[in-house]
């Protein structure tokens, strides 16, 4: 009896893993469509704080 709830238990493991190696392969994700933002985009973004082009003496 333990020997057949090991394997039962194995089995659903390894089927639990390869349904996850699946998920995460990204077959089934969707493609993401990010706009292209330019250098003078982002400069003028309010939410992003500038960097400075070369240190303050």
């Amino acid at each position: 009896m333990g020997l057949w709830c090991g394997r039962a238990i194995a089995r659903t493991v390894e089927t639990l893993g390869e349904a996850s190696e699946n998920l995460f392969r990204g077959d089934r994700l969707p493609i993401l469509d990010f706009p292209d933002q330019s250098p003078a985009q982002t400069q003028t973004n309010p939410d992003v704080a500038p960097t400075p082009s070369s240190p303050e003496s």
